[in-house]
């Protein structure tokens, strides 16, 4: 049998539905796919809004500011996890846990290699530019 998922408004077959015990036929209404879904974005929303006290909407804020780039390279975020690119980190100090923009994955870890200390980044320029 088939139903409609009142999320994606996709017919479906009754398995790609989760089971739901308080709903008379047994299935919840939206399928898996859209649960899933809502699930990432609603975690990914507490993560922002625990670890770095930003709301989503902030998030976007600040994302349109930097053209939807890295704060650092100017470049969009390559990083794939399950064949899906990941959005740009968030940077912040971590002494005060002020967010500092968003940067991809490689400046992310990059910075944090170095210790987020500017002068071991000037030392690593310095060091760079001598053998250019």
């Amino acid at each position: 049998m088939t139903r409609t998922c009142t999320k994606c408004k996709k017919e479906k077959e009754d398995f790609k539905f989760c089971l739901d015990k308080n709903r008379p036929d047994g299935l919840n209404c939206w399928c898996k796919d859209c649960v899933s879904e809502y699930g990432k974005r609603r975690r990914r929303g507490h993560k922002l809004h625990y670890t770095f006290g930003i709301t989503e909407g902030q998030y976007a804020l600040i994302l349109k500011s930097q053209d939807g780039t890295c704060a650092i390279c100017g470049r969009p975020e390559t990083m794939k996890r399950d064949g899906v690119i990941q959005p740009l980190s968030v940077d912040h100090c971590h002494q005060t846990q002020r967010v500092r923009g968003l940067l991809c994955s490689a400046c992310n870890t990059g910075i944090g290699a170095l210790k987020d200390d500017p002068e071991l980044t000037q030392k690593a320029t310095d060091y760079l530019l001598e053998y250019k």
